[in-house]
């Protein structure tokens, strides 16, 4: 059943988390521990084949760990190169294009900013009593133990080695998980995948992140999103939802986070992949799991080979260009925008809305998560994905993955020629941030 507008757009009261977790095992799982669950969909396709359901969560354990223990197998191949995706980028255990955006030396910066004041009273002469720390309890039981340990070593060497503890901070995965319970999983789920405590009632839900599908990233061909990508999710948030910035959040923390939000989603694109393989050709999860763990990863790690940059050309806010931008939004077998984001822009295109005999307007469009969804609504100047024109840009090349928007960067006409020409979609852009007195048309750049 289709929902009404007036369904969709209300949301639920916020509702608190108390996440728990036991300790992690160091030598395997114990049935005291709390293990990953699971898909839904996983449990009822091997329903009746117990022991392919039990394989499976053996071997998701053997390359994935516990949540509390949150870990990634190293393949051979990989300790020949020296990646370690469980090791610390400023030691060099990850490649440079997989950084970009947070490279080891800004990330050395930035600790000497967040962790000025622990740094300072560490060089002062006084006894330096620092902590707790919120919502860190891996950090604050790192900091408990080193703290003791320093009487039984000189004072001027406890001290370079307190100091490297928040110079040289980098959280591995099990301290990004702790990070994420508190401050993600109410929304996201305890397990990424879209199914918090506070999501029913949520409009847009939060993001599934065990599909391996993210809308706002600067790639093209539907590639994965380059880490800079959710980076910039996570520091800037999302606009018009329920997603929060993280903006004061130190940038040695942000990448750790997004650390574990690729975990959740490799953990889940694997375990689908795995249940596929036995379904349709009857391949058992352990003959399986090594190739497409390492198929998944490598389209991870090839995103920045498919970044789209985009710098935006000189504005030129000519009566011309707002009609060129304005022809290619109504022109049919183009730029098609008013069929889903209606004439004047305002979301209710004939594609996306439909009046019921009822007389109630019935929501047609869904995204890849069977949630049914509104197109913006380009008139109230919000965009999720940024309001910059570079931004807004990057949606009309790059599409929004996962939802009808699609990618016109892609899209060509019978000839097999580019459906939209550079210039068409600079103008597109601007006329479509004219639709909220944004951008070159706007009394003052919004830029």
């Amino acid at each position: 059943m289709k929902p009404t507008l007036a369904i969709l757009l209300v949301s639920a009261p916020l509702a608190a988390l108390v996440a728990c977790v036991a300790d992690a095992s160091p030598t395997g799982p114990s049935s005291a521990e709390l293990l990953f669950a699971l898909d839904p969909g996983t449990s009822e396709s091997l329903a009746e084949v117990p022991a392919v359901r039990d394989e499976l969560a053996q071997v998701m354990y053997d390359y994935f760990g516990l949540p509390t223990a949150p870990r990634l197998r190293v393949l051979d191949s990989w300790r020949a190169l020296g990646f370690d995706p469980n090791g610390s980028p400023l030691e060099g255990a990850r490649p440079p294009s997989d950084f970009e955006g947070a490279p080891p030396e800004a990330i050395l910066v930035d600790n000497q900013r967040y962790w000025a004041s622990e740094l300072a009273a560490l060089n002062a002469s006084t006894t330096p009593l620092l902590g707790p720390w919120r919502r860190r309890g891996v950090m604050n039981a790192a900091w408990s133990d080193l703290a003791a340990r320093r009487g039984a070593e000189g004072e001027g060497e406890w001290r370079v080695e307190a100091r490297a503890f928040f110079a040289e901070r980098y959280p591995d995965l099990s301290e990004a998980a702790q990070m994420f319970l508190p401050n993600c999983a109410r929304c996201h789920g305890r397990e990424g995948g879209g199914d918090g405590p506070m999501a029913a009632g949520l409009y847009p839900k939060p993001r599934n992140y065990q599909r391996g599908v993210f809308k706002f990233a600067a790639v093209e061909g539907g590639s994965k999103p380059r880490r800079i990508d959710l980076m910039r999710t996570v520091v800037q948030g999302l606009p018009g939802s329920a997603m929060p910035s993280f903006r004061t959040t130190s940038l040695a923390e942000i990448s750790a986070l997004v650390d574990y939000v690729r975990y959740l989603s490799i953990r889940g694109e694997v375990e689908a992949m795995l249940v596929a393989e036995w379904e349709n050709d009857d391949v058992p999860p352990r003959e399986a799991i090594a190739e497409l763990y390492e198929l998944v990863w490598s389209r991870w790690l090839e995103a920045a080979d498919n970044a789209q940059r985009v710098t935006a050309p000189a504005p030129d806010p000519s009566p011309e260009r707002l009609a060129l931008g304005e022809a290619v939004f109504h022109d049919e077998q183009r730029g098609n925008c008013f069929s889903c984001h209606g004439p004047t822009g305002k979301g209710d295109g004939r594609a996306a809305v439909q009046i019921g005999e009822d007389g109630e307007r019935y929501v047609l469009l869904k995204d890849e998560w069977g949630d049914f969804i509104l197109p913006r609504d380009l008139t109230s100047g919000v965009f999720r994905g940024g309001a910059r024109r570079e931004d807004v840009y990057l949606r009309i090349h790059c599409g929004i993955p996962g939802t009808p928007m699609p990618s016109f960067g892609a899209s060509v006409d019978a000839a097999g020629e580019p459906l939209l020409s550079e210039d068409e979609k600079w103008a597109l852009v601007d006329y479509v941030l004219s639709l909220s007195n944004q951008g070159p048309f706007a009394q003052a750049d919004s830029r």
